[in-house]
């Protein structure tokens, strides 16, 4: 198989006939598919051609062109494409354009490109990053291709395209509604969904099509879909024609800070408006009859007359507007009163708060006397968790306790820690690299920094003054200081968002923290709450049992929004330990091996060119590493030589291998594992694993009273003269241990080494 050229030829002319002749004598510029960009300054047309010299000259003659005044038009290739490669190049240069926000697009569609695989896709695929990377060093202003893609604009972009289930779902709902209109009724479609199969996107795309059905139908847009496509949108503009208007349409976002993030994505798309966007407070506001459709995004988070709180006034006029009953209407009741056809957007499973109405309740509203029988369609795929549907089964199987088989999830990274700040830590690794990882928590602990919370004030800057939300283990955190935007607001990485800041929103990797106001009851067999440890304050007042849904579809929520993978903690001992039998436990990598047995050698003596190349100094016992190390010779009888040469590439001479005993430390360390230690020589000490010595210590893995290996953690405080110790820990990584504290100004404990690499015994 040929390799596949990531270099791609960019030729750059005038927009006018003399470029048009320069382009006519390049390599591909006829008879070769091909991908072009037409722009100026600020606006910008993508197209695709088999004939490049060709359609230059039609856009010159075009009177729409000539208006927006392009001076350039670029032709894009590498010499490989074929006629399906380039209708998705053409797709998804769109919707980066679209999402980058620098160029107003004149593309009113989402190109034609086919949702089909065709051959070498992924591969084909792959070099979009590269080519975005070179269009700057042409002239094109642009933001890097990570924060593109990690953007709301590009993640709920109508120019996405759609999978064929979205689709047949789509068209369905549009002929449901066309008739409906049609015989003067009204009617509801219910399209239910889980966590990451689309709704949102399907949504954002009716919406954007019934706003733009002149553009659609003129740019051939349903070339890649069939008929029936075409002949809905005529329909459409037919029923425009006929009662002399244009459809009134409206978006619902019952989350404020769902709607505040959805705003921007309307406000930078052709053919949308901000004014579309509303929530379940402003949605009849100035407004004159009824709406022909409202679409409600995240229809389970309608709520109760009674858990209304500061709206409740507006709702109040808004029944007597439409002649509801305000003692016994929702909000829903109001949205299906004041719209002749309805789009819900609906999943049970992801209510999480006592305030969202019933599933009981969601069904009463939409089978009132009156209503056509609602149509339920399904959105089955999961799109956003690589994960797919297995991922989310095996999640709802061990909630439900079902006691699953356990199995690796393909193509997803889902593990569980030991270590809280281990997990924090490794999701603040994969943002450096990709962006858009956040660590979550369920509510489990009060917002005490809230009142302290000012404009720019940092979750660091909170910290520095010993003020903070969340203590596990003697580690700090802070939970979000802004209400609306969080997920991507420029500090949220160094904050614990919770599940009003994240539902809706895809994130690459998300880590999330069990608290304490979640367990297992191995007796049961059963997730049991603790409503004394959840701080939320709509479960003030809610019996134990009614809480327990809303906090469990809370975590698995919060669960699905990572895209690539899932890491996890639990407070609790007991759900730590059901959880880990089903989930992969992180273990922490020093190097890029671990050692067999078959490869310990253990010798007394060994030549001088070996030493610290292939051998290292080794303590038979940990009692014995237990001295002044630099005053250790070289030929004491309590030392020997441990051959590491099948497992580490660079020992040194600071490096020194103990043997270790005991299960406090698993799983990263196993009883009788070799460790293999760097000599501590100054420098900070906290959340490294070490080897410690000292008189006040006493190992409960052993009969040593010298020695210990565990995490090392220390909290500090500024004073005049620097900074010092407030408090010191060795934390065990096996939950059933506890930690050690240790006295700051207790001088006879020292620390000998840092952990660099475990060797299985």
């Amino acid at each position: 198989m040929a390799n596949l050229n990531f270099g791609f030829n960019i030729h750059t002319f005038s927009f006018d006939s003399a470029g048009l002749q320069q382009a006519s004598e390049i390599k591909n510029a006829t008879n070769w598919p091909v991908v072009y960009l037409i722009n100026n300054a600020n606006v910008l047309y993508v197209g695709e051609t088999t004939s490049f010299e060709r359609r230059f000259s039609q856009h010159l003659q075009s009177k729409e062109k000539k208006e927006h005044k392009f001076t350039k038009i670029s032709f894009i290739n590498d010499g490989e494409e074929n006629k399906s490669v380039i209708l998705d190049y053409e797709a998804m240069l769109i919707r980066l354009f679209a999402a980058d926000g620098h160029y107003t697009l004149t593309n009113a569609n989402n190109g034609q490109s086919q949702s089909h695989n065709y051959h070498r896709r992924n591969v084909y695929r792959a070099k979009i990053p590269y080519l975005w990377s070179e269009l700057p060093s042409h002239g094109f202003k642009l933001k890097t291709y990570e924060e593109v893609v990690n953007s709301n604009l590009y993640k709920f972009s109508p120019y996405t395209q759609l999978t064929q289930e979205q689709k047949e779902v789509m068209k369905q709902t549009l002929r449901a509604f066309i008739d409906t209109l049609k015989e003067g009724k009204a009617g509801t479609t219910v399209i239910n969904g889980g966590a990451g199969t689309g709704k949102s996107l399907v949504g954002i795309k009716l919406i954007h099509i019934l706003t733009n059905l002149n553009d659609y139908s003129s740019h051939d847009s349903f070339s890649d879909y069939d008929e029936e496509w075409e002949l809905l949108c005529n329909e459409l503009i037919a029923f425009q024609k006929n009662i002399g208007r244009e459809i009134r349409v409206a978006y619902v976002a019952p989350m404020q800070s769902f709607k505040h993030d959805l705003q921007k994505v309307f406000k930078q798309t052709a053919g949308l408006k901000t004014d579309m966007l509303k929530n379940t407070s402003d949605i009849s506001d100035n407004m004159t009859g009824y709406y022909d459709l409202v679409i409600v995004d995240e229809a389970h988070r309608l709520k109760h007359k009674k858990n209304m709180g500061m709206t409740i006034g507006q709702f109040y006029k808004n029944c007597k507007r439409h002649g509801l009953d305000k003692n016994t209407a929702n909000q829903l009741d109001l949205i299906m009163a004041m719209s002749k056809y309805r789009v819900l957007f609906y999943d049970q499973r992801q209510s999480v708060k006592p305030a969202d109405l019933t599933h009981d309740e969601f069904e009463a509203s939409i089978n009132k006397e009156g209503q056509t029988s609602p149509q339920w369609l399904y959105l089955k795929s999961q799109l956003r968790c690589q994960g797919g549907d297995d991922f989310i089964d095996y999640i709802n199987d061990i909630f439900d306790c079902k006691n699953p088989e356990k199995h690796k999830i393909e193509n997803y990274d889902f593990r569980i820690f030991n270590d809280i700040d281990d997990m924090v830590c490794a999701i603040k690794e994969h943002n450096s690299r990709m962006g858009l990882c956040r660590t979550v928590a369920g509510y489990a602990w009060e917002w005490k920094t809230k009142k302290h919370i000012s404009k720019n004030i940092t979750a660091r800057q909170l910290l520095n003054q010993n003020l903070y939300d969340i203590d596990i283990c003697g580690h700090k955190y802070v939970w979000n200081t802004v209400d609306k935007g969080w997920v991507l607001s420029k500090n949220s990485i160094d904050e614990i968002g919770c599940i009003h800041t994240v539902q809706g929103y895809d994130l690459n990797y998300v880590g999330l923290i069990f608290g304490p106001d979640i367990d297992y009851d191995f007796v049961n067999n059963k997730i049991v709450i603790n409503k004394k440890n959840f701080y939320d304050s709509f479960g003030t007042n809610m019996p134990e049992d009614e809480l327990e849904p809303f906090i469990i579809n809370a975590y698995k929520t919060m669960m699905v929004r990572g895209i690539q993978g899932c890491y996890v903690y639990a407070c609790n001992k007991n759900l730590q330990k059901y959880l880990s039998k089903f989930i992969d436990t992180y273990v922490k990598e020093f190097d890029d091996s671990i050692g067999s047995p078959d490869k310990i050698r253990i010798v007394d003596v060994v030549n001088n060119r070996d030493k610290f190349t292939t051998h290292l100094p080794f303590f038979p016992t940990l009692k014995a590493a237990c001295h002044d190390l630099s005053e250790i010779g070289l030929y004491e009888e309590i030392m020997q030589w441990i051959d590491v040469s099948d497992d580490m590439s660079r020992p040194d001479e600071s490096m020194f291998v103990v043997r270790a005993m005991g299960n406090s430390m698993m799983p990263i360390i196993n009883d009788g594992d070799y460790c293999v230690f760097t000599r501590y020589s100054g420098g900070s000490r906290n959340g490294e694993i070490v080897l410690v010595e000292g008189y006040n210590i006493k190992d409960y893995d052993s009969d040593n009273i010298a020695c210990t290996i565990k995490k090392y953690h220390s909290e500090k405080r500024a004073t005049e003269e620097g900074w010092e110790h407030t408090s010191i820990e060795l934390i065990p990584l096996n939950q059933d241990f506890e930690p050690f504290k240790l006295d700051p100004d207790d001088k006879s404990f020292k620390v000998l080494g840092i952990l660099k690499k475990v060797i299985r015994k």
